[in-house]
């Protein structure tokens, strides 16, 4: 069976003093520091008493033995003890059992402590033992706050503060006070089946006033909140052994004196049915399905993120998998350049080399010339450039099909040699304009061949808009000049433009069936 040890301190109103007590300090004993919570009460007049109720099996009372105490007697219901001695040579001894029983049967009991002489006696504090009934080996305690609608202040709530001096002192930073006579509290509560009790606890000091405590229709005890020192959260009222049902609690303000008050902090309230510590309206405690659906919503959270792990973990290692099977092999950056009249591709990887000949299609147009020494970075994304031999004409190499590709990241570096036998054209720069030729925007009728030819532009490769470019072209395909210089007269090895064929306008429109493409 359970039991459950109450203590309070000297200055609690359950504690009835006569009139010779007095408090001790540190003002006038040095020793105070050595009691507990430094506070002590005591008396010196023969005769002088303290009494003590409570309802249970066992009670000890605390105090000190000091070479300048002496005898004190106890009596316990209508058991009178033998006296004892409360002298102690030297400095003292203190927190020391002056009396103890606890044998009691369960019930309420009075003990009372008496002085024997002119000597000092005093109390420290006072513990004593209840037996909790029902048969349960837990015990619970309910709290509630001054603030619940269990408890009913009258005549109006007006009449009460919520605002009492030393608020932060309060549980929970929340209380109540009367100063207005005739003012009461009633506290409301239910006992488990088994009955168990109640405390109501509130500050003391100074400034406290007398009240009266009624239990359901039992008769009026009286107390007082009126001590020496300020502490809060002290015990001003409690009752155990209780039946099952409905009880109800009253304290009736009872100044005896102008500007004392009555304050009310918070109640507890035992039980054998469950632990449940509240400091606001809600009494129920988690039924048992809101219990499993907690549980089973945290397993489903858990789950949901193990999944999910599991997921994820997976994902990175196919993620590391395909890195290792995409691996690009460095490779040299890319040449791309001009140099005596051809067009040179070297291609990043090992593979054969594409070295389009001056007479190919790579180099039917004029190249403006790129400064030398500029770098230029290819676009992240690739691109593929794809040479591919259609035909073999006279005069042309065949060159087996090859790919090159530009990847993100290389640099593209133009030589500075320029292309042998055209003309330079001149690197623009920011306003600067294109010089035309003089035959720009006039009608070529009446053009001399001379400057026209002056002015044309070569397409190696291909007939001439004007005829030959010099009279030995025209008369010898084979000369030297021809064969040596591709930048003359490229009109190949048939006899199509030995006599200066006329122009063929489609020719500037129209491709040239079996000449290379680019793609």
């Amino acid at each position: 069976m359970p039991s459950l040890t109450t203590t309070i301190e000297d200055n609690s109103p359950l504690i009835s003093y006569s009139a010779d007590w007095q408090e001790g300090s540190s003002a006038d004993d040095g020793a105070a520091s050595k009691y507990s919570q430094s506070s002590f009460t005591r008396t010196r007049t023969a005769g002088g008493f303290a009494s003590f109720t409570f309802n249970g099996t066992g009670v000890q009372i605390f105090g000190s033995k000091r070479d300048n105490h002496g005898l004190y007697q106890v009596r316990v219901d209508d058991t009178i003890h033998e006296p004892q001695n409360g002298s102690a040579p030297g400095s003292g001894e203190f927190q020391q059992a002056l009396f103890s029983v606890s044998d009691l049967a369960q019930g309420r009991h009075v003990v009372t402590l008496t002085n024997q002489g002119s000597t000092f006696v005093d109390i420290d504090f006072i513990t004593w033992t209840m037996n909790v009934v029902g048969g349960s080996d837990k015990f619970y305690v309910n709290t509630y706050q001054d603030s619940d609608p269990s408890f009913v202040y009258s005549p109006a709530e007006s009449s009460w503060t919520t605002n009492p001096r030393s608020l932060g002192t309060f549980f929970g930073g929340s209380g109540h006070a009367t100063s207005n006579p005739g003012a009461s509290v009633t506290y409301t509560f239910k006992d488990s089946p088994s009955g168990e009790g109640v405390s109501l606890y509130g500050p003391v000091g100074p400034d406290g006033a007398p009240y009266a405590v009624q239990l359901d229709n039992g008769p009026m005890r009286n107390f007082t909140s009126n001590k020496g020192r300020y502490t809060p959260q002290m015990l001003l009222y409690h009752a155990n052994n209780l039946d099952p049902g409905t009880h109800r609690l009253k304290l009736l303000y009872q100044p005896s004196t102008s500007g004392q008050a009555l304050a009310i902090d918070y109640a507890n309230v035992y039980s054998t049915m469950g632990l449940q510590f509240k400091s606001d309206d809600s009494r129920s405690s988690p039924s048992v399905g809101s219990i499993v659906g907690i549980t089973l919503g945290i397993v489903g959270i858990f789950s949901v993120l193990a999944v999910l792990f599991i997921y994820l973990r997976r994902r990175q290692r196919r993620d590391r998998e395909y890195d290792k099977t995409n691996v690009v092999e460095p490779f040299e950056p890319q040449q791309v350049g001009r140099a005596s009249g051809a067009l040179t591709i070297s291609s990043f990887g090992p593979g054969p080399q594409v070295t389009p000949q001056p007479n190919s299609f790579l180099t039917s147009t004029p190249y403006p010339v790129i400064p030398p020494a500029i770098s230029t970075t290819i676009p992240k994304h690739q691109h593929q450039v794809r040479f591919t031999e259609v035909d073999n004409e006279p005069g042309h190499r065949s060159h087996p099909s090859d790919s090159s590709y530009y990847s993100a990241g290389h640099s593209i570096v133009n030589s500075a040699s320029p292309r042998r036998g055209l003309p330079t054209t001149p690197v623009l720069r920011k306003g600067e304009t294109i010089g035309l030729p003089s035959t720009a925007g006039r009608s070529l009728e009446n053009v001399p061949p001379e400057e026209l030819r002056a002015n044309r532009r070569v397409v190696p490769g291909r007939a001439q808009d004007f005829g030959p470019s010099s009279a030995s072209s025209a008369s010898s395909p084979s000369s030297e000049t021809s064969s040596s210089d591709p930048f003359v007269s490229m009109a190949g090895n048939g006899a199509e433009n030995e006599d200066g064929l006329p122009p063929d306008y489609s020719q500037a429109t129209e491709p040239y069936v079996g000449r290379r493409s680019i793609r």
